[in-house]
Order: C-alpha cells, then sequence, then structure tokens
C-alpha cells in the first residue's frame, strides 16, 4: 500500500506519521503464531522449573505474555530479534505491503538496517522487567555508525496487538528529526 501525498508530506513535515491498515490480519499471522509459539515454549520451560504455576494456555496471544510476565520476568529472554532470528520474521521483512509504505518514503532502494528489535511492551504494571517499564527516549538513527549519516532512516513500529497508552504504546516528539542527532 503506497502512502498518500498527504501522509508523506506529515512524514515529511512532522517527523512521523500514523498509518492504519497498512497490513492485514494474514500478514501479521506469521509472526504473531511464531511469537505465540516462542512465548508458550518459554512458558512451558518456566513452569517445568517452578518458576510459573500457571500457564494461561486460554488467554489470547496479546495478553498471554503479560500474565507470564507478571509470574517471572524471564518469560521474554531470548524474545528480541538479536537472539530470535525466526523464519516467519525474516519473510516479513519482504511483505509487499510492508515494503510499499516503506518505499513511499525512501525510494525502491531500501535495505534494513542492524537496529530491530522485538519489545513485547506490557502495561508497567505488569512486572519488574526492564521491558515493562518502556525504553528510554532516543532517536534510532543516532546510534548508527557514523558512516551511516545523512542516510534516509525510516523506523516501523508495527503493533501485534492493540496499541494504547494504558497497556504501552510508541510516544514520537513531533519535529525533532529537524534538530539533528541529539545527545544521548
Amino acid at each position: 500500500m503506497a502512502l498518500t501525498i498527504e501522509e508523506i508530506d506529515a512524514y515529511n513535515t512532522q517527523g512521523f506519521v500514523l498509518i492504519k491498515d497498512v497490513l492485514s490480519p494474514s500478514d501479521t499471522k506469521p509472526v504473531i503464531d511464531e511469537l505465540g509459539a516462542f512465548i508458550d515454549n518459554q512458558a512451558h520451560e518456566l513452569y517445568d522449573q517452578d518458576k510459573i504455576t500457571d500457564l494461561h494456555t486460554d488467554a489470547p496471544f496479546d495478553l498471554r505474555y503479560g500474565l507470564l510476565l507478571k509470574q517471572c520476568a524471564e518469560i521474554g529472554n531470548g524474545m528480541d530479534i538479536m537472539h530470535m532470528r525466526s523464519p516467519a520474521m525474516f519473510a516479513f521483512l519482504g511483505n509487499s505491503n510492508f515494503l510499499d509504505a516503506v518505499e513511499s518514503l525512501v525510494g525502491s532502494e531500501i535495505t534494513c538496517n542492524p537496529i530491530q528489535h522485538v519489545r513485547a511492551k506490557p502495561p508497567s504494571d505488569y512486572g519488574s522487567s526492564s521491558w515493562s517499564h518502556g525504553v528510554p527516549w532516543h532517536q534510532d538513527a543516532a546510534v548508527m555508525m557514523k558512516e551511516a549519516e545523512g542516510s534516509n532512516v525510516v523506523t516501523c513500529w508495527l503493533p501485534l496487538s492493540k496499541s494504547t497508552i494504558e497497556r504501552g504504546c510508541l510516544q514520537v516528539l513531533p519535529r525533532v528529526s529537524k534538530m539533528g542527532y541529539l545527545r544521548h
């Protein structure tokens, strides 16, 4: 799905744009299924180690991780993409709906930079895990190598469940991108 002129203008002016319905449920289902299987495996391992008492097998994907996290912060160990290089996540990077939207902003030559993360972000009262308290304010492009300065870097945030302030959504500061890299 290519972006509209208005969406591209909003991105260029504000430094971000919120685009809904770029992806269909069938686009995200393989990733959700894969993460669900990972969480299920982790839950069973923690259950076998007596670190959790309830597997919450009947809970839906978007709630199960948080319910398990309340019992043991270790549930997310190994879930980040730097540790979990999974087939569905890799295949998703070639999703045509996703790439069409990105292409609208950067052109047809798209590369994936190594600053990628999978962050299961539950509400902050769901545990003591560092992920449950969010990620500090930062600019993704500011942590790249000096040689990458000036590159058109677009961060795509793809929630796999309903994103609300209460559940832990992404927050952005409009127009900060116009200020260049800030001190971190």
